[in-house]
């Protein structure tokens, strides 16, 4: 069964709640320009507005392909919910969809090219594309996590060398 849209597996509410969201958040960078903040223009506000709207239409699109989560979506209550997997592990599956958005961001548009070139390496051994991405998300995860749990920056060199081992 695929649910094809949000507002299916989010509700109403939630969608045009997000949409206001969009809106003060545009409407709030378009009133600092207007305020004399020579760095913002309105070109910086529209590539705000604009990274915004892409960042949502790539997580409907891992949502669409992510048909396991939609009951979770429809029943739960917040960000900090979890889901139980099949072999009994612990997820978020906010965290999961947010960590695939994040790569489809590093393969499509400004990421560094040793991203999309172990995507199309680990495809051409035979990886199934989503198995491919979950491979690269994984290191991913792991020098985002050192990021945040040991104050360190991202070290994206590592990040090459550890793709290259995939």
């Amino acid at each position: 069964m695929t649910y094809g849209t949000r507002r299916h597996l989010f509700g109403r509410k939630t969608v045009i709640g997000r949409e206001r969201a969009y809106n003060r958040q545009y409407e709030g960078a378009a009133k600092m320009g207007k305020e004399g903040d020579d760095d913002i223009s309105d070109e910086g506000n529209e590539a705000i507005y604009n990274e915004i709207r892409l960042d949502d239409e790539l997580m409907e699109e891992q949502i669409e392909l992510h048909p396991e989560f939609a009951q979770f979506f429809q029943e739960s209550e917040g960000l900090d919910d979890t889901l139980v997997d099949d072999e009994g592990n612990e997820m978020s599956p906010h965290l999961h969809l947010t960590t695939h958005v994040m790569l489809e961001k590093q393969i499509r548009f400004s990421g560094p090219p040793f991203v999309r070139a172990t995507l199309e390496r680990l495809e051409k051994r035979g990886l199934d594309p989503h198995e491919a991405r979950h491979a690269i998300m994984g290191v991913l995860v792991e020098l985002t996590w050192e990021v945040l749990a040991k104050k360190r920056p991202f070290d994206s060199k590592r990040y090459e060398r550890e793709l290259n081992k995939l």
